[in-house]
């Protein structure tokens, strides 16, 4: 293949090769940012399971203290002495 340098100039050469190494940059950057999203993305699914388990153990605790308040009051009333009975002042 001959080139015939008349129709292909050394600044056109220069600005194909620009182009190619532009694109080329901005494929790769994109490619980095969009590795680093997906990473990001991951973790936070990750918390978020994290986060529905608790939110589960909270309401199973909250359930038991509740359970436990209710039996500490009926204790407290079943054992309370009735008020004395006082007379009145003559």
């Amino acid at each position: 293949m001959i080139i015939d340098t008349e129709v292909l100039k050394l600044r056109d050469v220069f600005m194909v090769g620009g182009f190619v190494a532009v694109m080329a940059g901005f494929y790769y950057s994109t490619q980095a940012r969009l590795d680093l999203l997906e990473g990001s993305v991951q973790r936070l699914i990750e918390a978020e399971s994290s986060i529905v388990v608790m939110e589960e153990r909270i309401s199973n605790l909250d359930h038991k203290i509740d359970f436990i308040y209710d039996r500490a009051l009926k204790a407290k009333l079943s054992t309370e002495a009735p008020a004395p009975v006082t007379r009145p002042a003559q």
